[in-house]
């Protein structure tokens, strides 16, 4: 991790991370998890990574429009995760809700292991305001329209942009993954992704990966191009694939 001063940003300082740096985050604390929180066909239990990491147990409330999360950060290091009662009403019958609960879950946890950092006030720092009214919580919040995956795509709020990486590598761990891809490919008799592209065979990959680890086709496909087993020359066809998830 690198960091530099930003004058916009709200900490006064921007951070970097190496593409590995996601994957090396999100591998630590599912490891302090422990390997039952993966489980095939349901995926990474985030809120089981919450209770047992963190010490934290999630909850619910009514959240304003389009705001699916958010993470209260105290300045002792203390933090509350709230999720969309709404949201999570509809996810007890709707899959597709489900995966954006999930996809929300993981988002927090990666605001909380890459940028908890950030509203800490040490103890001597803070000794020097006792008789000052204490700063304010500071909330991050996972927005509905906060999906896409491009860095131009987040009005310069670099931390939310970091905090999908971090959701793709908590919810879909590399070496899982490249596993499942060699497996599915093995099994459909193709030799590599390409020759899957060539047969037009990708998007039942896809749709095998979704359900393994119970998330979306938007996170798979981006996932896959991520890691470099899709090729982005593979755009118009994962697009065609996330509008048939749609509809």
């Amino acid at each position: 991790m690198r960091t530099r001063v930003d004058r916009s940003s709200p900490w006064g300082q921007r951070l970097y991370f190496e593409p590995y740096e996601f994957d090396d985050m999100m591998d630590e604390v599912r490891a302090k998890a422990g390997q039952e929180t993966i489980v095939t066909g349901r995926g990474v239990d985030v809120e089981a990574i919450f209770e047992r990491v963190f010490k934290v147990v999630p909850d619910y409330d009514d959240l304003p429009d389009g705001v699916l999360g958010k993470t209260v950060f105290h300045r002792d290091g203390r933090f509350e995760v709230i999720f969309s009662r709404e949201l999570s009403d509809i996810a007890d019958s709707d899959p597709v809700a489900h995966r954006r609960l999930r996809a929300t879950g993981a988002h927090e946890c990666a605001h909380v292991v890459q940028h908890g950092h950030l509203h800490l006030v040490d103890s001597l720092t803070g000794s020097l305001f006792d008789d000052a009214a204490p700063p304010p919580p500071r909330v991050l919040c996972r927005q509905e329209s906060v999906g896409s995956f491009r860095p131009g795509g987040y009005n310069g709020e670099w931390w939310e942009y970091q905090a999908n990486r971090g959701m793709a590598s908590l919810l879909l761990p590399k070496r899982l993954v490249a596993d499942a891809v060699r497996d599915a490919l093995r099994l459909r008799g193709f030799a590599d992704i390409d020759e899957a592209l060539r047969g037009q065979a990708v998007e039942p990959l896809v749709r095998e990966l979704m359900h393994t680890f119970d998330v979306s086709m938007q996170l798979v496909t981006y996932r896959l191009q991520e890691l470099g087993i899709l090729p982005k020359s593979a755009a118009q066809t994962t697009i065609a694939m996330e509008e048939r998830e749609l509809n």
